[in-house]
């Protein structure tokens, strides 16, 4: 797969065909690409795998332009289960960085420990609209397993998808001035929280949202973090 996309030309789309692509390192995507599964494959058909290591930084794809993702799988196995993320040994199935947009669409993504997807810092975006996401740190011990987090003054809306198993928690609004929206989507069961907002005027708004079997609370507030729920259903 790495061949197939450095070969792309800026804009293009990418489609694979069903099978199984293995990364060797880590993607490096800073040119704008759609990339799709082929179409009448079902995204279980399309899957693209990467083994993350222990106790090393890592992610299986590094996104740093305009890119859409839609109908395939991504399996990201390992990681280290005793680090979070900002420690500087955490493994990211996909890292939102720089300017980077993604918009990901009927897609699931199942890791070890570390994070399904993270948009750090104040340019990086992401979109995440009618995905699987779990289990995501959930088999081992340790608390590191993050659906899908926005650090940093990062962006993100996450719609119409189902995110469960995690070691952690479901969504994650950390560090300074970080916005998140979660509409029409059903979080847990979680280690930790479901909904998590820490720092100051970090928010998160949820709304039409299921949220069910957190550990810790269903709802995290911390540093200065809110969150604004409408028509959220708490099941225990």
């Amino acid at each position: 797969i790495e061949e197939l996309i450095s070969g792309a030309s800026e804009g293009s789309t990418v489609v694979l065909k069903k099978g199984t692509y293995e990364v060797r390192d880590s993607l490096v995507i800073d040119k704008d690409l759609t990339i799709v599964g082929e179409q009448g494959v079902p995204r279980e058909g399309v899957i693209i795998k990467a083994q993350a290591p222990y106790e090393v930084r890592h992610c299986l794809a590094s996104i740093r332009a305009k890119v859409c993702i839609k109908g395939v799988s991504f399996d990201y196995p390992g990681g280290s289960y005793d680090v979070g993320l900002g420690q500087g040994k955490e493994a990211i199935c996909l890292r939102v960085e720089g300017t980077g947009r993604l918009e990901i669409e009927d897609c699931v993504i199942t890791t070890g420990a570390g994070a399904a997807i993270v948009a750090l810092g104040g340019s990086a975006t992401v979109l995440v609209n009618t995905c699987r996401i779990g289990p995501v740190g959930w088999e081992e011990s340790g608390l590191s397993g993050y659906g899908v987090a926005m650090m940093m003054g990062a962006r993100g809306e996450v719609i119409n998808t189902d995110i469960y198993r995690t070691g952690t928690s479901g969504v994650l609004a950390y560090g300074e001035n970080t916005r998140a929206k979660v509409v029409m989507c059903d979080i847990g069961p979680c280690v930790l929280s479901c909904l998590a907002a820490e720092g100051a005027r970090t928010q998160i708004k949820a709304k039409k949202v299921k949220l069910r079997d957190a550990a810790w609370r269903q709802i995290a507030e911390l540093n200065g973090g809110e969150c604004e729920i409408e028509m959220v259903e708490i099941v225990d």
